[in-house]
C-alpha cells in the first residue's frame, strides 16, 4: 500500500484555512499509520513463515508423515514475540508448497512420545494410520489393537482409544464398518460377478 504523497501536497496546499490544513495532516498520519501496521503485519508474518519452514524441513523434503512436533510457542521465543501474535499472524492464512496449498496452522502439531529421545507429531501419526488401512487386506481387516501394537512396533507410544479416534477424525470408517463393508463387497461379487 502507497500514500500519494503528490496528492497530499495539492490538498494541504489548496486548503483554506487552519482547520482543513489540520484535517489533510491528521489523514496523511493516518495514512503512513496504516501503511506502517501493514508493513509490520506482513514483515510478522514471513517471519513466521520463514521460521515454520525451516522447522518443518523433513514435511518439505519427505511428506506429510515427516512433520514434526510443533507448538505456536516455541515458533513465538525462536522470534522474540508473544504467543498471541504468532496466533493472529498464522490465522486463515496459507502456504503454497510443492506439496500443495496448507493453512499454516496446519504445521502446529503436537506430539508423542517415542521410544527414542525424539517425539513424533501427531498429524505424523494420523497420515501413518491412513497409510496402514489403505494398505490393509480385505480379509484381515486391521483392528485397532493391531494398529496400535504396529504403531507400538515403530516406537511409538500410543493409546488405543488414540488410535480409535484417528480414522473417524480422517473420514474413515471403523475397523468393523469396514470389515462390513469388505464382506458385504465380497458377497456381491459373488452374486452379481461382472
Amino acid at each position: 500500500m502507497l500514500v500519494n504523497r503528490e496528492y497530499y501536497a495539492r490538498m494541504r496546499k489548496g486548503a483554506r484555512g487552519e482547520e482543513e490544513t489540520r484535517f489533510v495532516t491528521d489523514c496523511m498520519k493516518d495514512a503512513n499509520w496504516l501503511v506502517r501496521n501493514l508493513d509490520q503485519r506482513a514483515n510478522t508474518l514471513l517471519r513466521v513463515a520463514t521460521e515454520i519452514v525451516k522447522r518443518q524441513q523433513a514435511f518439505f523434503a519427505h511428506g506429510a508423515e515427516h512433520i514434526k512436533p510443533l507448538c505456536q510457542g516455541d515458533v513465538a521465543d525462536a522470534l522474540g514475540m508473544h504467543r498471541s501474535t504468532v496466533c493472529r499472524a498464522i490465522a486463515d492464512k496459507h502456504l503454497m508448497t510443492n506439496r500443495g496449498l496448507f493453512e499454516l496452522r496446519y504445521f502446529f502439531s503436537n506430539g508423542l512420545a517415542t521410544d527414542g529421545p525424539a517425539e513424533v507429531s501427531t498429524e505424523s501419526i494420523r497420515v501413518r494410520i491412513r497409510q496402514m488401512i489403505a494398505g490393509e487386506s480385505p480379509a484381515k481387516v486391521l483392528s485397532d489393537d493391531a494398529i496400535m501394537a504396529a504403531l507400538q512396533g515403530e516406537g511409538v507410544e500410543i493409546a488405543r482409544r488414540t488410535v480409535a479416534k484417528y480414522p473417524e477424525m480422517l473420514g474413515l470408517p471403523s475397523s468393523s464398518v469396514r470389515r462390513r463393508q469388505y464382506k458385504a463387497a465380497k458377497l456381491e461379487a459373488q452374486l452379481c460377478p461382472a
